[in-house]
């Protein structure tokens, strides 16, 4: 059964409710006078006003968890907004997935138990890896990361309790086709690395050949005895 809230912590509320009007009362005010200036950072507060004020309410009362859910949700927007101008394309993308996969970490972290929570985590950050690779690795370089990333969770299966064996077949099948597809993707530069390794063996043979010079000279008789020719 919850708890109601005492009267200390009505009157925290109400001091909390009050400096928020305070605050959005004078950013509004200060937006009519100079329009356009405070956008962005009017917006932000307001998100950022909205999380703290339910982080209060599970920080007045632990019992009140749900609250972490909306002050995360608004945490984050303000976050968005304020880095909507340095974050974009790809980075931007990559930090919301990351962010959505923060709070299933944290649930792990607290409570080792709620093993399940790794597996949303773990998703989200790979989605985010894929989304900040997109632009830098090809297609079969793409496709043998995500086999890779698949085949991580079953290898870490094995590695924390060996008597899960069976976690090495799904993960060897996976590491094995994202070996394939990064080994393919290298197939086409195979003649160009044998053109340069056939030039630099060749260029270092003329010039092994040109640093041993034959000596003609006897090296003994009467031959090795007469001076050399002028």
């Amino acid at each position: 059964m919850e708890e109601k809230p005492t009267s200390k912590q009505k009157r925290d509320y109400g001091w909390l409710a009050g400096l928020g009007l305070l605050i959005l009362g004078s950013l509004f005010l200060l937006d009519q006078l100079m329009p356009g200036l405070f956008d962005v950072l009017i917006w932000a507060v307001v998100f950022g006003g909205g999380a703290a004020t339910f982080f209060f309410v599970y920080w007045s009362n632990r019992e009140q968890w749900w609250a972490l859910i909306p002050a995360y949700v608004l945490a984050l927007i303000a976050a968005i907004i304020l880095l909507s101008d340095v974050l974009w394309g790809e980075l931007m993308g990559a930090f919301i997935v990351s962010a959505i996969g923060v709070p299933f970490l944290y649930v792990y972290i607290r409570d080792r138990r709620q093993w399940w929570a790794l597996i949303p985590a773990y998703v989200m950050f790979v989605i985010a890896a894929i989304i900040l690779l997109s632009g830098v690795l090809w297609e079969e370089e793409m496709a043998a990361f995500i086999m890779f990333a698949i085949a991580a969770p079953f290898f870490y299966v094995y590695l924390r309790n060996r008597k899960h064996w069976w976690a090495l077949i799904p993960g060897g099948i996976m590491a094995s086709i994202g070996v394939a597809l990064l080994l393919s993707s290298f197939i086409s530069a195979v003649p160009v690395i044998m053109i340069v390794v056939g030039v630099y063996l060749l260029v270092r043979q003329l010039a092994s050949k040109n640093e041993q010079k034959p000596d003609s000279s006897p090296l003994t008789g009467p031959e090795a005895d007469r001076p050399p020719a002028a």
